[in-house]
């Protein structure tokens, strides 16, 4: 055999399998950054909840004129705090009670569908196409129910 010959068989080898704790390890390594943004949505969205709150008994006012109208029940359409995320925000930045308490809320909601979209990246990065592509066609059903289906 020449010399060239034995490179392309060394080359050609299989590489080691990994093993089971060498895998466990990758898993959790992989797995951390979900946990870490489920922990700190909550986490978000709580401390947003409190300060609505917070605002809501210090001031008296929720921010709005007729929130606890008897109307609301039979016309909502008559509401005059925020239902969209843009007039929510805009409610949040003044500091307005209800406002602030629905954008934690808004938060909350948004918690497991960043978790989603965080796996899909998790799963492209340790290579598992067949996951990534189940998880993107998750992410894409949680999309359209939320802004599209009315």
């Amino acid at each position: 055999m020449s010399v060239g010959t034995e490179e392309r068989v060394v080359a050609a080898a299989p590489r080691p399998a990994r093993t089971a704790a060498a895998l466990a390890r990758e898993e959790r390594a992989l797995a951390a950054p979900i946990a870490w943004l489920l922990i700190g949505g909550v986490a978000l969205s709580a401390a947003i909840v409190a300060a609505g709150l917070l605002v809501l008994l210090i001031t008296d006012q929720t921010g709005y004129h007729n929130v606890f109208s008897p109307s609301l029940v039979t016309r909502p359409d008559t509401a005059d705090f925020p239902t969209a995320p843009g007039g929510i925000l805009r409610g949040a930045l003044e500091g307005r009670a209800f406002a602030l308490i629905e954008l934690g809320l808004l938060v909350l909601i948004a918690t497991p569908v960043l978790r989603v979209a965080a796996s899909v990246l998790v799963f492209l990065h340790a290579g598992d196409r067949l996951y990534a592509t189940v998880t993107t066609l998750v992410l894409a059903l949680l999309l359209v129910s939320i802004f599209w289906i009315r």
